[in-house]
């Protein structure tokens, strides 16, 4: 028989929703604390770096895992011993920080993607999640940039998602030009 601990002792709970919580706690920590936690991977970016950790990006993202995976040599230099790496030096640190922050705990950080930078921004993110095959945030990015486009960026916009397969976008940008057909911006 195997001894079990009763409700409430040993400070867990046996509701699954504090189990969550505190599994989603540990990884933002893990995120929030790379440089002090066993890092083993380096995001240089524009505007800082990321101290991150080669068996959750692995386990999020194929990208990731077939970049560090070991074996037959055949695999991305980041994949051998020690420590890795990882140039994304045009993408801004508020955005990489987004997509990362997502592999490591499911969330984003809105605020990078509002104010004055934040169609930039967002447009970032549709591109960086795009090339580092994170679709979930790619589809949210999608969703993001045609939520907040106006209709000046429409040709801009369908430009973005033709090159980045983006199909919702692509639908949507197409919705608006159409609601908006008697409009100047959309005649030019």
């Amino acid at each position: 028989d195997a001894l079990e601990l009763p409700d409430g002792a040993g400070g867990s709970s046996s509701d699954p929703t504090d189990t969550l919580r505190a599994a989603d706690q540990a990884m933002e920590w893990l995120f929030e604390h790379g440089a002090e936690s066993f890092s083993d991977v380096n995001v240089h970016c524009n505007g800082g770096k990321l101290y991150l950790h080669r068996n959750i990006l692995m386990a999020r993202s194929d990208y990731f895992r077939a970049m560090f995976q070991a074996g037959d040599g055949l695999g991305f230099r980041e994949g051998q011993e020690g420590g890795a790496d990882v140039h994304l030096l045009e993408a801004p640190l508020d955005v990489v920080r987004i997509l990362f922050g997502f592999l490591y705990h499911g969330r984003v950080d809105e605020a990078p993607l509002e104010g004055n930078e934040g169609m930039a921004n967002s447009a970032e993110l549709l591109c960086l999640s795009d090339e580092l095959g994170v679709p979930r945030l790619f589809e949210f990015a999608q969703l993001w940039v045609a939520n907040q486009q106006d209709l000046e960026e429409c040709a801009d916009t369908l430009a973005l998602a033709s090159r980045h397969r983006a199909e919702m976008l692509e639908r949507a940008t197409l919705a608006l030009m159409a609601a908006n057909s008697d409009a100047p911006e959309v005649e030019q």
